[in-house]
């Protein structure tokens, strides 16, 4: 027994402390998307008294990740630099999501130290585990939920509720996520469980509780149950064999960019096969049911990063399957084939990568340029990572990429003086960072919106324009005529009498008194449905 509980301890050191090694790594690799910045500006918002929204007065949700949006501001409430916030939150849901990889999924130090190695190999998982975008959270409670799933054969009340609540909090951090994890969720809760299933439904909604708030919440509160950033991204009238086209191209270009996350899935996959593990090929149900939905919206603008889940959850499924073969010999035989795999990746992928961006990157065809791109590589050479933001604000100095944008500083600032009330972007980057720093400058609210809607609930739902030639995430409206000076001025002179009747109900909806009865008509009925023939 003390054999055991000296062993116990010793596995645990050695989790913590590659565990930390592997935090401290990924601070130091931390970097910030001009996407991060819409969470951050909302963070903020709400930490200086100004509610959770994005253009101040407004209540629009410009997020796509609630909790991780609220956790940074708690962060932020504390340490008061919302970058080095969202790092250290990022960073702190590694360190845990490791530790429990290390303790929980793989059975001795060597396993430990493969793992390790695979995560620090994938370029595409360690890029996301702290870009100010939702991942590691997700990292977090998907290896909480694979240990919980995969340590028990049968699931009393108690796992039954630890499911339910975590799938709630992957639900707050990412909705589109939980399809991963549906498979097992059903596994679980209807056929390897002796309670009732009366009491099943009760555990299932008491674990349900956080999601189900957030969502009467976000109905009440923004007026719609999903954030804005679904329907800029779907809302739109592109057919859907080119969401199809995009995302296979998507998932293709990821594939050859990044080849761990193509190989170690593989691996998983012809493992579960040969041992007809029942427990892991649900997990893979749900993963290629998550593949299929990320083809079907045309993947994602940045590489590998709707794939670094699937990933994830297939690296620990890989030590868990290989912990559970008794013959030794064969267990040898797969663990020297998944270092195989580390060192193929480790080469293919450096060569591989400078080619794939010679040809894409430098060629003059839109459809390859807009497939995906390296978001950490562009946005660390302009000055984004974590490390030149803090030398930058201990030296008192602008970021690189804020002096960049200079141009739209002074713009925002001269019609803020001159008394306007917002202004309306076109063909422009970096909105987020622009927006975020806008703020800094003077505590008069100004109103910024774009042609993409990202963070206005009316521009999101107009006809998109550009059929021919979009990029995925990125895909523009037209400001019908009168809408800059609506924005400017404040008060509503769309020219088109339709347009002007429905900005003015979404204009109710989002700036209108929030327990005002006739506004809570007018998200029943734009909810049901009733204002959609004004847009045609």
């Amino acid at each position: 027994m003390k054999e055991l509980i000296s062993k116990a301890k010793t596995k645990e050191s050695h989790a913590a402390l590659l565990a930390f090694v592997f935090a401290v790594i990924v601070f130091l690799f931390s970097w910030h998307s001009d996407d991060a910045y819409h969470s951050y500006v909302m963070a903020r918002n709400l930490v200086w008294g100004n509610g959770l929204v994005y253009n101040i007065g407004y209540r629009v949700n410009a997020s796509t990740c609630p909790l991780f949006t609220l956790l940074e501001a708690l962060f932020y409430l504390v340490i008061r630099n919302m970058e080095l916030a969202s790092s250290l939150l990022s960073t702190i849901s590694c360190y845990i999501t490791a530790y429990i990889l290390f303790k929980k999924c793989c059975k001795n130090l060597l396993y430990s130290l493969l793992a390790f190695a695979g995560m620090l190999i994938c370029y595409s998982f360690m890029s996301f585990t702290a870009s100010g975008l939702e991942n590691p959270l997700l990292f977090m409670f998907g290896v909480m939920f694979l240990s919980e799933y995969a340590q028990n054969e049968y699931y009393n009340k108690k796992h039954l509720f630890i499911i339910a609540l975590l799938t709630s909090l992957l639900a707050m951090t990412r909705m589109d996520i939980v399809l991963i994890f549906i498979p097992m969720i059903l596994y679980m809760y209807l056929l390897k469980t002796k309670v009732k299933f009366i009491h099943r439904v009760f555990i299932g909604l008491a674990g349900l509780l956080p999601f189900i708030s957030w969502c009467l919440f976000s109905l009440f509160y923004y007026g719609f149950i999903f954030p804005n950033t679904f329907y800029a991204k779907l809302n739109v009238n592109i057919p859907a064999s080119e969401f199809i086209q995009r995302g296979i191209s998507y998932l293709g270009f990821s594939f050859a960019y990044d080849l761990m996350l193509l190989l170690v899935p593989l691996s998983l996959i012809v493992l579960t096969i040969r041992y007809r593990n029942k427990k892991t090929l649900i997990l893979i149900t749900g993963m290629l049911l998550y593949y299929v939905y990320v083809v079907s919206i045309g993947g994602d603008f940045m590489v590998g990063r709707h794939l670094t889940v699937p990933f994830f959850l297939s690296l620990c499924s890989l030590f868990l399957l290989i912990n559970t073969i008794t013959d030794n010999k064969k267990e040898n035989l797969y663990i020297y084939s998944y270092v195989g795999i580390l060192v193929i990746c480790l080469i293919l992928n450096m060569s591989l990568s400078k080619l794939i961006k010679k040809y894409f990157y430098g060629s003059t065809n839109n459809a390859a340029i807009t497939c995906a791109a390296d978001e950490r590589e562009f946005y660390v050479s302009s000055g984004l990572d974590t490390l030149s933001i803090l030398s930058c604000q201990f030296n008192n100095q602008d970021l690189n990429m804020v002096a960049a944008d200079e141009f739209y500083f002074n713009l925002i600032d001269s019609l803020r003086n001159k008394g306007y009330k917002g202004l309306a972007l076109e063909d422009t980057t970096f909105y987020g960072v622009i927006i975020y720093y806008a703020q800094d400058r003077s505590d008069t609210p100004f109103y910024v919106t774009d042609d993409h809607g990202l963070m206005d609930a009316f521009v999101v739902r107009l006809p998109n324009t550009d059929n021919n030639n979009w990029r995925t995430g990125h895909i523009q409206r037209q400001f019908p005529a009168g809408f800059q000076e609506t924005i400017s001025s404040g008060a509503n002179v769309i020219e088109d009498p339709n347009l002007h009747e429905y900005y003015d109900h979404m204009n109710l909806i989002t700036a209108g008194d929030l327990f005002s009865s006739e506004r809570i008509n007018t998200i029943i009925d734009m909810n049901t449905g009733r204002y959609d023939y004004l847009l045609n």
